[in-house]
């Protein structure tokens, strides 16, 4: 009985998140390595491309002034989080969408932004220090 109750316990708490469909970021990495995501905001503005390197290494390349950050992501509590040189981080949690992703800002779980992106085969970008 004791079993039982535990399990249906973990199940409900497991239940929104699968139904969510959100990505481990195992499965995250299997969908990006060794590619490119073109990332635009919820009005469909493309600000940015995101480069996916060995090792969980990253360049971030702005659409608007082709300026570059370079940085890692790793996994933390389910969701993809983006460590960049000067200090910036951000974490995501990403699910299926149609051929690309939609990524959601999740910072110590609190959801902010939604992007979309769209996953490409691209050579990373010509940047200064790459």
């Amino acid at each position: 009985m004791r079993l039982s109750l535990g399990l249906t316990a973990l199940l409900a708490t497991a239940a929104p998140a699968m139904a969510e469909g959100w990505l481990s970021p195992e499965a995250f990495q299997a969908r990006v390595a060794g590619k490119a995501t073109i990332v635009t905001d919820a009005f469909g503005d493309s600000f940015g491309t995101e480069h996916f390197l060995p090792d969980r290494r990253v360049i971030w390349q702005y659409t608007a002034d082709k300026s570059c950050l370079f940085g890692s992501w790793t996994p933390r509590r389910g969701a993809v989080c983006y460590s960049y040189d000067g200090g910036l981080e951000n974490c995501l949690r990403y699910r299926p969408d149609g051929s690309g992703l939609t990524g959601v800002e999740w910072n110590d779980g609190v959801t902010g932004e939604t992007y979309s992106l769209k996953i490409i085969d691209a050579p990373p970008p010509n940047c200064p220090g790459s």
